[in-house]
C-alpha cells in the first residue's frame, strides 16, 4: 500500500524559510536577527563604516578648532601681547606717538580672524600694511602685486611682521630691508637688518615668536623659514614658498 506525501509530490520547502522557522534568524540570547548563531549578515559592516566616517569628521573638526586656536594665539602674541610687553619693559614709551595707532591695528588684526575661505589676497598689500605697524624705517622692494591664496598670503605677511618686530625689539637698529621676489607660483621674501645679530643655535626652543610665528606659520602652508645671523653681523630672515608644496 502506497502512502501519499503531504503537500504534493514535486513541492520542496525553501531551506531559508525552514532556517528562520527554526529560530535561526534570531540569537537565542540577544534576540537580535543575524547577530550570532550563524545567521545571515546584517548591517554590521555598514554600521562600522558609519562609525568610521563619523570618527573622521570629528577628527577633522577637532583639527580645525586646534588650528584656529593656534592662529589666534599667534596673532595675539604678534600684536597686543608684544605691544604691551614693549611698553611694560620700557622698550617703548607709553606716550609714544605711534602707540595709539598700533593698538588700533592690533585690535583690528585680532578681530579679522583667519579671513574668508577660498579667497585670494595680494601679499604685497598685506606686507605694506604690516610695515605701517612697525616703528622702523623700512626699505621695501616688491612687485606691484602678487595674488596668493588668502591663508598663504596672510601667513607670509604675518611671519614677516614678526621678523620686523624682532628687529625692533632685539636688533638695536631702526632700519630694515624687505625684498620680495617671485610670483603666484613661487616666491622668496627677505627681511634683513644690520643690527647686533645673534646666534640662532642658542635661541631656546621655548621662544614662541620664532618657533610658531615664523617657522610654524611657514611650515603650515608648505613653506620654509631660514634665519641667518651671527653676533655683530646683522640678521637675514628668508621666507620661501612654492605652490603645490603645502
Amino acid at each position: 500500500m502506497c502512502r501519499r506525501r503531504r503537500g504534493g509530490r514535486g513541492r520542496q520547502r525553501d531551506p531559508r524559510a525552514a532556517w528562520w522557522a527554526a529560530g535561526g534568524g534570531h540569537c537565542a540570547l540577544s534576540g537580535w536577527p543575524g547577530r550570532c548563531c550563524g545567521g545571515p549578515p546584517t548591517r554590521g559592516p555598514d554600521l562600522a563604516a558609519d562609525e568610521a566616517a563619523r570618527a573622521r569628521r570629528q577628527s577633522l573638526l577637532a583639527a580645525a578648532v586646534r588650528a584656529e586656536e593656534r592662529e589666534f594665539a599667534n596673532a595675539l602674541h604678534d600684536t597686543a601681547a608684544t605691544t604691551l610687553l614693549m611698553v611694560g619693559i620700557g622698550q617703548v614709551r607709553s606716550d609714544a606717538g605711534w602707540l595709539p595707532a598700533q593698538a588700533r591695528r592690533d585690535l583690528d588684526r585680532l578681530a579679522s580672524g583667519s579671513g574668508p575661505a577660498h579667497a585670494h589676497a595680494d601679499v604685497v598689500e598685506l606686507l605694506r600694511a604690516g610695515l605701517d605697524a612697525v616703528p622702523l624705517t623700512v626699505e621695501f622692494d616688491a612687485p606691484e602685486e602678487v595674488r596668493l591664496p588668502y591663508d598663504v598670503a596672510r601667513a607670509i605677511a604675518d611671519a614677516a611682521g614678526e621678523a620686523l618686530t624682532n628687529v625692533r625689539r632685539h636688533a638695536d637698529t631702526t632700519r630694515a630691508t624687505v625684498r620680495l621676489r617671485g610670483d603666484s607660483q613661487a616666491l622668496r621674501l627677505d627681511i634683513a637688518d644690520e643690527g647686533r645679530g645673534f646666534s640662532p643655535a642658542e635661541v631656546p626652543a621655548t621662544r614662541y615668536g620664532l618657533r610658531e610665528s615664523v617657522h610654524g606659520r611657514m611650515a603650515r602652508i608648505g613653506g620654509t623659514a631660514t634665519i641667518t645671523s651671527a653676533p655683530g653681523e646683522g640678521t637675514l630672515v628668508r621666507l620661501e614658498w612654492r605652490a603645490g608644496d603645502g
